[in-house]
């Protein structure tokens, strides 16, 4: 468990020119929680159905930081 945003969603999300973030906002739902929440949130908001866009992401997300059962 860890400080998550609980209601992560594109349209909470701005990126400057190059593509890299520079807010986030609304932090209402904010609460320590397990990180798959926030995961699960955006991967559906941003990639919907794409089983391969998903797996993708979370390839990307765990050689950041590794996800564990």
């Amino acid at each position: 468990l860890q400080p998550c945003v609980r209601d992560i969603r594109p349209d909470h999300l701005f990126f400057d020119t190059s593509d890299r973030l520079s807010a986030l906002i609304d932090f209402g739902a904010a609460d320590v929680d397990c990180v798959a929440t926030d995961l699960a949130r955006l991967a559906s908001e941003w990639l919907g159905r794409d089983a391969g866009a998903r797996t993708t992401a979370l390839d990307a997300y765990q050689e950041i930081r590794p996800l564990t059962p």
